[in-house]
């Protein structure tokens, strides 16, 4: 029985049953024909309930000329018509495809530029069974003897929060929420704290990776002698050369973790650190020409368009 489903005490439904409730799935290494399966099925369970119960997106359909219910997917994914963050700027109930009374949490962009604020609204069955589900427990080595130091912003974005639920309630870790500077998430606090728990896994951002390094060297803390199995880097862009600084001043490896407010998990890297693995228990993910809109040929340069869902909330296809 997984970790989710012991402390979960509220009928899981279907396709979580059917694909994940016992816990043994790696939907990590998934064959091809189950992975697209799990898509198709979920996809159209998404589609049907945003097109019955969103006008926003009822629109975008019958302008497309999509019938959800006609659609053979994920092969005919393309013809769902893209949704910009420039529609959903400082419209926080646009994608909201329940009664907003079921609401749990909502995040708000920290990074976006260009515009005004966007907001994504999440129900508890979001947060807490369906985003939990799909266990990456390849891509995603964190057990119960881990001691994760979550060096992420715990205010406004959705990875402090996120990472947190991931790394207590799908994989049993503990967890020290200490947040990415602030009035008490000092950079000492976060050092001081890694020492003296023994920390095993550090997830932060690459500039924040730099300060704790620099930090720690005028309070002589050696990070060399920490017992972390790995760092993980997420939030912002990070060359090569940023990413070999980073481990020459931390004496650990450190991987790319590649996600977004509206899209959560989208790549992950495992040990190999040559590119990311797509999160296909989470998202469906393309390359296309921009100015077509048709997906372009292996190894050519295009767009990322990421299709996903918080199974209940919303559902989009974005770049």
């Amino acid at each position: 029985m997984s970790f989710l489903a012991k402390n979960y005490h509220r009928p899981l439904p279907a396709i979580v049953r059917k694909y994940f409730a016992n816990g043994s799935e790696h939907v990590d290494i998934w064959p091809e024909d189950r992975l697209k399966a799990y898509q198709a099925e979920a996809l159209r369970r998404i589609l049907m309930h945003a097109y019955e119960r969103n006008g926003f997106y009822r629109e975008k359909f019958q302008a497309a000329g999509v019938v959800p219910a006609r659609l053979n997917l994920p092969d005919d994914l393309a013809r769902i018509p893209l949704t910009t963050k420039d529609e959903i700027r400082g419209k926080p109930w646009l994608l909201l495809s329940v009664p907003r009374q079921a609401v749990s949490q909502i995040h708000v962009s920290t990074g976006t530029t260009g515009g005004e604020e966007i907001y994504i609204p999440h129900t508890w069955e979001d947060l807490h069974v369906n985003n939990m589900s799909p266990a990456m427990r390849l891509l995603i080595p964190v057990g119960e003897s881990d001691v994760v130091i979550n060096a992420l912003p715990h205010e406004m974005s959705s990875s402090g929060l996120a990472f947190h639920r991931t790394f207590q309630k799908s994989y049993g870790a503990m967890v020290v929420p200490m947040g990415k500077g602030g009035y008490y998430s000092t950079p000492e606090r976060t050092l001081r704290a890694s020492v003296d728990l023994g920390a095993t896994v550090l997830i932060t951002t690459p500039s924040y990776a730099v300060l704790l390094a620099e930090v720690a060297q005028r309070m002589d803390i050696d990070l060399g002698a920490l017992p972390l199995r790995f760092m993980w880097l997420t939030g912002e862009g990070c060359s090569p050369a940023l990413r070999d600084r980073i481990e020459k001043l931390w004496g650990h490896p450190a991987y790319f973790y590649y996600g977004s407010l509206e899209a959560g998990p989208i790549g992950i890297e495992c040990s190999a650190r040559n590119g990311y693995h797509m999160a296909g228990g989470h998202v469906h993910v393309e390359v296309v020409d921009p100015t077509t809109g048709e997906a372009v040929a292996p190894g050519e340069i295009g767009e990322v368009v990421v299709s996903w869902s918080n199974e209940i909330g919303h559902l989009d296809r974005g770049p």
